[in-house]
């Protein structure tokens, strides 16, 4: 209630947004996400040296994430936005968890940069043209960025991925199960 203002005739004429009321206890919630994800991703390490190469893509894309969007949000609305900092903190944990063991620093460098403005974007968008009440920013999260991190398996694989010189049969790959998931879904 009250997250949309409506004039008269219904039609939506601002979105209002809410607050935190906790953003310390929010950006603890986030690190601990951060520092739990270390271990979701680990899980695909077959060796030492993947578990390390993991370590560091998982690493790398949130923060990247996180500092993209924090300047990216400084110079849209004048002063930066703690509360989707932390969201591109975990877009950026999302997009990388696809690629995580198949990518290299440079590759999760720029899927953060991506996800930190991704996340902006596809928060802007449910409330300002769907008119969706996303409380949380899940869909751009999680919807938006799984997506990406998934394209991105296809483009920065530093075996087979397109930026990579494999060519673009694993980013067809890609596509196809981003479109079997959207159809089943």
């Amino acid at each position: 209630i009250g997250k949309f203002s409506k004039d008269q005739s219904g039609t939506i004429t601002k979105v209002n947004a809410f607050p935190g009321h906790n953003l310390p206890l929010g950006c603890l919630g986030c690190f601990i996400l951060w520092f739990g994800w270390y271990g979701f991703n680990g899980a695909a390490a077959t060796d030492l040296k993947t578990l390390g190469s993991i370590f560091l893509t998982t690493t790398v894309a949130p923060a990247v994430a996180t500092v993209v969007c924090m300047i990216f949000t400084w110079i849209k609305y004048g002063k930066p936005d703690v509360s989707m900092c932390l969201n591109a903190s975990l877009a950026g944990l999302v997009a990388i968890t696809a690629p995580c063991d198949v990518t290299d620093g440079l590759g999760a460098l720029i899927i953060g940069a991506v996800a930190g403005v991704l996340v902006v974007f596809g928060v802007w968008f449910c409330d300002n043209v769907v008119h969706v009440d996303d409380p949380v920013g899940a869909v751009a999260v999680h919807c938006l960025n799984g997506i990406w991190g998934t394209i991105a398996v296809g483009l920065f694989d530093y075996k087979d991925g397109l930026f990579y010189g494999g060519g673009v049969h694993h980013l067809l790959i890609q596509l196809l199960g981003i479109v079997c998931i959207a159809g089943w879904t």
